[in-house]
């Protein structure tokens, strides 16, 4: 984990509380750089959103060198994954979770929501193997895991105030092409998309 956010970044709606930076900083940075070598840049130049899509998912706004703003995928912000439930209003998450053990709480931001917690197991091949199959809960829960992807890469370029020069896509749920097809279906009018597996 690494923290380069801005200071605007950072505020909460509530004294005291700050926004962390969680992500998979590794493999956010490599890839970046990976990208802006490949289309013979340098990544200290370069606005870019790099998505972490796997079992977490970390959606990250790159400006100028350092990575600005982005989803506590740690904390369960941001889309639900196969593992963590995401966003919610905080209303539902008060009248959901009031009376469950706050171990059980901390299992449903990174463990336990999101497709395990519709599925009853987290396995990506096993869920997307019930969509090929055209199981529609299957169908539906997975199009609005990518479909959140896309709102946080779109969140993203804001951001960046729509000077975006590439978005790059990471991460094991790349395997499925259904991933990738949606998000340039959804995003590709923001900037060049290029992937990395």
């Amino acid at each position: 984990v690494t923290d380069e956010y801005s200071d605007i970044a950072r505020v909460t709606g509530i004294d005291g509380i700050y926004r962390k930076s969680i992500c998979h900083a590794l493999n956010q940075k490599a890839v970046a750089k990976k990208y802006a070598h490949d289309i013979g840049k340098k990544y200290e130049d370069l606005n870019l959103i790099v998505c972490h899509i796997d079992g977490g998912i970390t959606i990250m706004a790159h400006h100028l060198g350092k990575m600005v703003d982005g989803n506590d995928g740690g904390g369960g912000e941001g889309p639900f994954t196969p593992t963590r439930m995401g966003n919610m209003a905080i209303s539902d998450v008060i009248n959901y979770l009031w009376d469950k053990p706050k171990s059980e709480m901390l299992n449903l931001c990174s463990c336990t929501g999101g497709l395990s917690n519709y599925f009853h197991t987290s396995n990506s091949d096993i869920i997307h193997l019930k969509k090929e199959q055209g199981d529609p809960k299957a169908t539906l829960v997975w199009d609005a895991m990518i479909y959140q992807v896309c709102k946080a890469i779109g969140s993203m370029s804001c951001v960046l105030e729509g000077r975006v020069d590439g978005i790059v896509l990471t991460g094991g749920l790349l395997r499925f092409s259904d991933v990738s097809e949606q998000i340039k279906q959804r995003c590709g009018w923001i900037a060049p998309i290029a992937i990395y597996q």
